[in-house]
């Protein structure tokens, strides 16, 4: 939803990504020179979700279920 995002980039958020617009994975790898997230926080409970998360999370990241 845009208007969440825009709440999220007053609020500070450098970077805020549309699902229905981007590719996260895309997105995380153009960040980290392919090299993968520092730290993700899945906090949706889907497979869908968890299964990108492990995607997006570089080798020995910090991986936060949040439920």
């Amino acid at each position: 939803m845009d208007g969440k995002l825009k709440i999220a980039q007053k609020l500070g958020a450098d970077i805020t990504v549309n699902l229905n617009k981007q590719e996260l994975t895309k997105v995380v790898a153009d960040l980290t020179g392919g090299a993968g997230a520092d730290v993700v926080v899945e906090a949706a409970g889907s497979q869908d979700s968890f299964n990108t998360a492990s995607e997006i999370i570089k080798h020995n990241g910090k991986y936060v279920f949040y439920s």
